[in-house]
């Protein structure tokens, strides 16, 4: 009952946000072409829905689509409660959620059997930095060995010119200053596919930071030794904020000097800051998080039959950057009105269509959602009351072309497994995403 109640306690601004927008009603599309939709939830794919937001209020779709950038754990909770029409995490539900879905503990009363995860958005798991050197000058340039990027979120009071990080930056100069690490205070997908991560590649350093905590408001998971979307806070010099824009900015802030967070790597670039390469599985090979590089990395993720997948983060290719994740819409199939579940529908028709295109989504660095993952999209969206037939939901929408010529490499090994039995190989196309401003007041 203690980890729930701060839970919402750390979630209270992105309510009184969400309070806001229900009372403000639909202020957004003229002439929409039907009732208003409140979702929320993912950060982390937050630049890329209030892109896709923005283009589908204006004609031919004039669709009222609100979104809320809450994190993914107030996200699945709030549309377990039914305060949103969908929700998107960068996470499947966890056992207890299902379990409150099954036992219709929600508002909504709505269940584990009626829904569905819509693949929306892919890419890596950036880590933003700013840091200059002995003499004052930026550091643009940062390698992070994959074992050192876990100690940094969990340690207390390393600094920058520690052994492994010298080791890896022979070049540089680093200053004898504590690095200081910004993370999540709400409940967020980024925070647990990091926590996957440092279980999966460094559990000799995990170990030690449950049991420094465990004893703290955290949540049952982190305790039993399995990721959290719920980072331990006040630890070191390390400091807290509230959604991906909230430990972005802290960052990027002239007070910000020596510090470093997790974030979309778009969030680190919008605002003209560095991501650190990373070390991958291949040893002492770093690379920074692009969008091919996430595609690489996802080529070894393991389908579930949910429609959502088990991330790998030790694959082989040194191309490939780690971690990396995938974001799901997760929308009602059942008991949801169908003029709502139309506009839903249409929405994430174009999300999963021309949302992906090159020339709208340029610069985020988020990776491509390729024609097999369409697929599995327009079986899912398809399964929402209300959507319109594949032809007429698309609208002008245009299915981004798999073209592996691009890039040197054979199709993805990823085999998708559905409950009905259709097995889906996903394979390499490039995408990169540019932001357009959020209507929403900063809760990310």
């Amino acid at each position: 009952m203690g980890a729930r109640l701060g839970f919402i306690a750390r979630s209270v601004s992105a309510l009184a946000l969400l309070a806001g927008i229900v009372t403000l009603g639909p202020v957004g599309a003229s002439g929409a072409a039907g009732p208003l939709l409140i979702g929320g939830g993912s950060s982390y794919a937050g630049l890329a829905i209030s892109m896709w937001r923005s283009e589908t209020a204006r004609l031919p779709y004039g669709l009222d689509v609100y979104y809320v950038e809450s994190g993914s754990a107030l996200g699945r909770d709030q549309y377990i409660e039914g305060a949103f029409d969908f929700a998107v995490s960068d996470t499947p539900f966890s056992a207890d959620e299902l379990t409150r879905l099954r036992n219709g503990a929600g508002r909504a009363g709505r269940t584990d059997q009626n829904f569905v995860y819509v693949p929306v958005s892919v890419g890596a798991l950036g880590f933003m930095y700013h840091l200059t050197d002995q003499s004052g000058k930026r550091v643009t340039n940062l390698n992070l060995p994959r074992r050192t990027v876990c100690r940094i979120f969990t340690v207390p009071n390393m600094y920058w010119d520690d052994a492994e990080i010298v080791g890896a930056n022979p070049t540089l100069r680093l200053p004898h200053e504590l690095v200081r690490p910004i993370v999540r205070s709400d409940g967020s997908g980024t925070s647990y596919v990091l926590s996957e991560y440092c279980i999966a590649i460094a559990n000799d350093v995990w170990q030690p930071f449950i049991t420094a905590h465990a004893n703290e408001d955290v949540e049952t998971s982190f305790k039993n030794g399995g990721p959290t979307s719920r980072w331990p806070i006040g630890w070191g010099v390390s400091s807290p904020a509230l959604g991906e824009d909230g430990v972005a900015a802290q960052v990027a802030a002239p007070s910000g000097r020596f510090s470093i967070t997790y974030v979309a790597p778009g969030s680190a670039l919008v605002r003209g800051f560095p991501n650190a390469s990373v070390e991958n599985g291949v040893p002492g090979t770093f690379t920074q998080p692009t969008e091919l590089a996430a595609s690489l990395a996802l080529q070894s993720a393991t389908g579930r039959p949910d429609g959502t997948f088990q991330l790998e983060y030790n694959g082989s290719d040194a191309r490939a950057y780690f971690p990396s994740t995938y974001s799901y819409a997760i929308a009602q199939t059942t008991g949801f009105p169908a003029d709502k579940g139309e506009v839903l529908a249409r929405f994430l028709c174009y999300s999963i269509t021309k949302g992906q295109r090159e020339e709208l989504t340029a610069s985020l660095g988020y990776a491509s959602l390729s024609a097999p993952l369409v697929d599995l999209g327009r079986i899912a969206i398809a399964q929402i009351p209300g959507a319109p037939a594949w032809n007429d939901c698309q609208v002008g929408a245009v299915v981004p072309p798999v073209d592996v010529d691009e890039f040197p490499v054979p199709a993805l090994a990823v085999t998708i497994t559905l409950a009905t039995g259709i097995f889906v190989t996903t394979r390499l196309r490039r995408r990169t995403l540019t932001g357009a401003p959020s209507t929403e007041s900063g809760v990310r």
